[in-house]
């Protein structure tokens, strides 16, 4: 009879009897012969017999994927270890600052322009795109007091800003943008919104009369996602106000991702006639001086560079520069009228390279120094060198949102272990 081997295909005729444990010539393979009512009469299918010996090259093999995986999985251990033991010497020795517990993750934190509250927002997440609630809290920084608590929208809350007069916060969540009072925390207007956009980015200008609102879509193509950004002029609450939109931009983004990607977000230059907004690798520039020659509903400027998708980006203070920061693992500061590349420097070397993005930035009042969340570190550079100051092991989650003080004085920053933590910035030896 002929007997094929399952392993190399080797032919051999012999006498056999069905369930015969049989060896191969060619490979050493040990397998049985099974009768194949399909095959033909004098052909006969085998299979492996995992439970007899295998040859001693089969079983080094064996030992070595073990010993392998063995290694990898108490590097794993140890590096967690060494994380944690790590995290508790943080926090252990951080420098003096103050501690706030949120009742959920913490999205995005921003001090009122006076520097008398701070304002935070995030929520609790159950896990599978589902929220309990999306919670804002305003503190009195100072006291470390929670003024007012509420649950602001169904969702998780990813967009959060103060206007410029600090009389109301805005919110943006996937249910849509609120503006509050934010002394009371009185839901003052819902700004209206079309039904497929799920706004996440909201920021004021910074003389209050623009609104600018990035918004997600259920529209998807090629691994592609539909973005929609509006800029309205700023409501003011009143009865039967109409919200006039001043620019509508849809586009798409989402095709340069590398681990992951998430919706862009906004920055107004202190002047507020540009706006900057992420597109994949670039960096979208529009213009609203109204002497500019060209369309205005088109970006003035496209900052190309960048290697991977663009998570942060924000205006130094004297608006002459734009600091931006991607998945490519480097931050790049551009001449803000021109395009021009002024410096480029890499985010910190810790952690599993493709993993040391720095997802939100913050300019200091006076310009110089640069702060960024890089998973659940802070790490803060001079800005004129990009030499890294600081880099700051103390939360256990995720850093969504970072802010300095208008006074220079105190550094915020918010994770998704529920706690934002106040740095003060003498004690780190930064002048303000």
């Amino acid at each position: 009879m002929q007997v094929i081997c399952p392993s190399c295909g080797h032919r051999a005729e012999r006498d056999i009897t069905v369930g015969e444990e049989l060896r191969c010539s060619e490979c050493d393979g040990t397998y049985r012969v099974l009768a194949d009512g399909t095959s033909v009469a004098w052909e006969y299918r085998a299979e492996f017999v995992t439970h007899s010996t295998q040859p001693a090259e089969r079983k080094l093999a064996a030992k070595g994927v073990l010993v392998m995986v063995l290694c990898w999985l108490g590097v794993i251990l140890f590096l967690q270890s060494r994380s944690v033991l790590q995290n508790a010497q943080d926090k252990a020795d951080s420098p003096p600052g103050d501690i706030l517990a949120a009742r959920g993750e913490v999205k995005a934190v921003a001090f009122s322009p006076d520097g008398a509250r701070l304002a935070t927002a995030g929520g609790i997440y159950k896990g599978r795109r589902r929220w309990e609630t999306g919670e804002i809290r305003i503190w009195d920084p100072k006291t470390k007091a929670c003024l007012v608590a509420f649950a602001g929208h169904p969702t998780g809350v990813t967009g959060l800003a103060f206007s410029p007069d600090g009389k109301r916060l805005v919110s943006a969540s996937t249910d849509g943008v609120k503006v509050w009072d934010a002394a009371s925390g009185k839901l003052l207007i819902t700004v209206n919104k079309s039904p497929n956009e799920e706004p996440w980015r909201v920021t004021y200008d910074p003389q209050g009369q623009r609104l600018a609102i990035l918004s997600e879509t259920a529209d998807f193509h090629g691994g592609r996602t539909r973005l929609v950004l509006r800029v309205c002029r700023a409501p003011q609450a009143v009865a039967d106000e109409e919200q006039e939109t001043l620019l509508y931009y849809p586009f798409e983004a989402g095709s340069s991702t590398r681990f992951g990607w998430d919706v862009p977000r906004l920055a107004f230059s202190p002047d507020g006639m540009r706006l900057a907004c992420g597109r994949d690798d670039t960096v979208l520039i529009w213009d609203f001086r109204p002497d500019r020659p060209s369309d205005p509903r088109e970006p003035a400027l496209v900052l190309r560079g960048h290697t991977y998708p663009v998570r942060d980006q924000v205006f130094g203070p004297d608006g002459q520069q734009l600091a931006t920061t991607g998945d490519d693992e480097t931050l790049r500061i551009w001449d803000a009228a021109t395009g021009r590349e002024l410096l480029k420097f890499d985010s910190p070397r810790a952690g599993i390279a493709g993993y040391r993005s720095v997802d939100c930035l913050a300019y200091s009042p006076d310009g110089k120094y640069l702060a960024g969340g890089k998973a659940q570190n802070l790490a803060i550079w001079d800005a004129a060198t990009g030499r890294e100051l600081h880099f700051l092991r103390w939360h256990s989650g995720q850093i969504e949102g970072v802010a300095f003080s208008p006074d220079g004085r105190t550094l915020a920053t918010g994770a998704d272990d529920h706690h934002i933590k106040l740095w003060n910035l003498a004690a780190l030896g930064l002048d303000k």
